[in-house]
């Protein structure tokens, strides 16, 4: 079976990330390269794709101009010379609904980067045809998840797996709701992820397409950075990765079938390792499946962050496959929701509810795991570069 491939209906994201993550190094080793929820302002909504003007400014030797690339409008710390690309990987083909469910992985392992020595400020995911209109649940083509790996880095609360195998840093996801990821906190919080030159970005993605016939499908980011040199009142930020599987387990949970509502809870917590100074926690968005209300996440005990979970906001996530089912269009975020010192215990619970929200359901009739995932951004006492 060929490792891009899965013979299971759907993936597990975080042992395809490991399973990339020991060849990426592998790799990198050879060619010697390792050298919470408050009022907040708005992120900026999707833009479409525009020539940035030409007197915006300056350019840099650290951004990258591939053809998969386009130039947008920044949004944030303009006077700082931002910039905001979108970057397309693929074209993507996606078996019919008759193979795996229309389910497939698929992994880029030397995907573009945005930019080297920059500081990422805001992400966000979406779905393409080939000719650039959108997909979704409303033409039956779904961005499942997607996961951004930085090999540079280890992971935060995994650094290495039970094999003890290197994982690079899980620093972006978005499921199908496509959050916008806004460390800055639309320029109120000067943080943002450091991409470092010797950085390898990893792509790891799951598609599904619910149409009889094989389709392509364009996965897009968009980036928003600041170019070298940073300021050093910018903070680096450290993404952690909080799982109802654990930090270092299986992302998916199988739905129980003797009750309507049911949760799961993350066992054991992460907790923050000795050394850890005193920081502020910048951004949090949760990640849940269609059944799902609602993603707690806890420190020590106590709930600092509640995301819930919207369904149908627009008719892109309403299914357009002929049931008219609404889907989950966004998770409530929270912006600097709590602070994190060595010994805090971090960890998630998720929530469903079959009876409020109809679950998605496989061609066997056979309810889909769920999951229940957040990350999180902790900016660090490090700035600049």
């Amino acid at each position: 079976m060929a490792f891009y491939e899965r013979s299971r209906s759907r993936g597990n994201i975080f042992y395809l990330s490991i399973t990339v993550a020991f060849i990426v190094t592998l790799l990198t080793l050879w060619l010697g390269l390792l050298s919470y929820t408050t009022p907040f302002p708005a992120a900026p909504p999707h833009q479409e794709p525009v020539a940035a003007d030409d007197d915006s400014h300056h350019e840099s030797a650290d951004i990258q101009n591939p053809e998969n690339l386009i130039q947008l409008q920044p949004q944030f710390f303009t006077d700082l010379g931002s910039k905001r690309v979108q970057i397309k990987y693929g074209p993507f083909t996606v078996p019919g609904s008759g193979t795996n469910n229309g389910m497939k992985d698929f992994v880029d392992e030397k995907a573009t980067k945005p930019c080297d020595d920059c500081l990422i400020t805001y992400m966000r995911a979406g779905l393409q045809y080939p000719d650039g209109a959108n997909a979704n649940a409303n033409t039956g083509m779904w961005l499942h998840h997607v996961v951004l790996l930085d090999t540079a880095v280890p992971d935060t609360v995994c650094p290495k797996d039970r094999k003890g195998r290197p994982v690079p840093n899980r620093f972006f996801a978005s499921g199908n709701e496509r959050t916008a990821m806004d460390l800055s906190g639309a320029s109120t919080i000067q943080t943002g992820y450091f991409l470092s030159a010797q950085s390898q970005v990893v792509v790891t993605l799951e598609l599904m397409n619910q149409m009889a016939e094989a389709r392509e499908a364009v996965l897009t980011v968009e980036y928003e950075f600041i170019p070298s040199p940073i300021p050093k009142s910018f903070k680096h930020a450290k993404s952690i990765w909080l799982d109802i599987g654990g930090y270092c387990g299986n992302s998916e949970a199988s739905v129980p079938n003797d009750t309507s509502t049911f949760d799961f809870n993350m066992q054991p917590g992460w907790k923050v390792p000795d050394g850890w100074e005193e920081n502020l926690l910048v951004f949090l968005g949760g990640h849940l499946h269609d059944g799902g209300t609602h993603l707690e996440a806890m420190k020590s005990g106590g709930i600092f962050c509640d995301s819930a979970a919207t369904y149908g906001a627009n008719d892109d996530f309403i299914d357009g496959t002929g049931e008219k089912m609404a889907h989950i269009s966004n998770m409530s975020l929270c912006h600097k929701a709590t602070t994190l010192k060595a010994g805090d215990e971090l960890s998630v619970k998720a929530y469903y509810d079959k009876t409020a929200h109809p679950m998605m359901v496989d061609a066997d009739a056979s309810l889909e795991p769920v999951m229940g995932i957040a990350i999180l951004y902790a900016a660090q006492s490090e700035g600049g570069n």
